[in-house]
């Protein structure tokens, strides 16, 4: 993952990481903390549950 996929995501509100690449916030999620998995992970539940 380059610098600037860093950057991109670092800088997107949590309700638009579920549009991103899942390939891109999965290696993102790698060096976060737990909460930020955990969010990231309510966040696409509440958005396929209100689709």
């Amino acid at each position: 993952m380059s610098s600037l996929d860093i950057n991109t995501l670092k800088k997107l509100p949590l309700v638009e990481l579920p549009n991103q690449p899942i390939e891109l916030v999965i290696a993102w999620l790698r060096n976060q903390p737990d909460f930020i998995g955990e969010a990231v992970a309510k966040a696409c539940y509440q958005q396929i549950a209100n689709a």
